[in-house]
């Protein structure tokens, strides 16, 4: 149903969306504001691939800030509507990599030992 990946991509994805977002918000894309969202969102994916199970959903809300939070000081100030989609974006990466499950390892299937037979003893001679 999900692979090892869900979680990476998915906070990838709403990382990038995320700075996406916060660069539009003076209705201007410029190339910086597009190379940086694209950086987010590769580092999102590393990042959050790399780290251990338990702390995923904490590695993209902290990645989704940090590449928001990029993006709007490029223009030297940040705005209170670029501080909200800056929040949003933390919270809905948060929110939803925390809800996503997790991936269940493929186990081997269990192997069946024939069944025993009694064995007799043998009195010493």
């Amino acid at each position: 149903m999900f692979n090892p990946y869900t979680k990476a991509i998915l906070a990838a994805a709403l990382a990038g969306l995320g700075s996406l977002a916060t660069a539009w918000d003076d209705s201007v894309l410029t190339h910086t504001e597009i190379v940086t969202s694209v950086g987010v969102t590769l580092g999102a994916l590393a990042v959050v691939w790399a780290s251990h199970l338990t702390i995923k959903w904490l590695m993209s809300g902290l990645i989704a800030g940090l590449g928001s939070f990029a993006v709007a000081v490029q223009d030297d100030q940040i705005s209170a509507q670029e501080w909200i989609t800056l929040a949003v974006a933390v919270v809905t990466a948060l929110m939803a990599v925390y809800a996503t499950p997790n991936t269940l390892r493929s186990v081997a299937p269990a192997v069946k030992f024939p069944k025993k037979t009694p064995v007799e003893v043998q009195p010493p001679q």
